[in-house]
């Protein structure tokens, strides 16, 4: 007899996959999390780093719900140093915040030695001619 969560899987999906592979910076912790849920799977193998190349940068002092929300990782690689940040705009929150809140962030950020790669969600319709668009291209200039 299947559980619930195994009838669930089989209803969506009866043939979901036999073997599953996860990689990528995983903590002990969140590996046996992740498998709380994966009641369908038997965790065969693992390995975590303990020393990582990735850290966190915390961005909360300029986060405001709506306006901007980001967050921002620091990796170091042998020649190479590069900060990532996420940052999600809704379309309600105010641009005005948000654009002087996304030039705060990358002066914070910035030094010779680092590339900056940004992605997330402005919430910009990029097809039609904008004040909104015209901003974050010169900001981002």
């Amino acid at each position: 007899m299947l559980n619930k969560s195994e009838e669930l899987l089989s209803s969506l999906s009866p043939d979901f996959p036999q073997a599953l592979c996860l990689t990528e910076h995983l903590k002990h912790f969140e590996i046996d999390f992740i498998y709380v849920y994966m009641d369908q799977y038997e965790l065969g193998a693992k390995f975590c780093r303990e020393s990582r190349k990735c850290t966190n940068i915390s961005l909360d002092e300029f986060c405001k719900e709506q306006d901007i929300e980001a967050c921002a990782v620091k990796i170091i690689l042998s020649s190479l140093t590069i900060c990532i940040i996420s940052i999600c705009r809704s379309p309600m929150g105010n641009f005005l915040h948000f654009s002087h809140t996304v030039d705060s962030i990358l002066s914070f950020l910035h030094n010779n030695t680092t590339e900056i790669i940004i992605c997330g969600d402005f919430d910009i319709n990029y097809l039609n001619d904008n004040d909104k668009k015209s901003k974050v291209d010169n900001l981002l200039l």
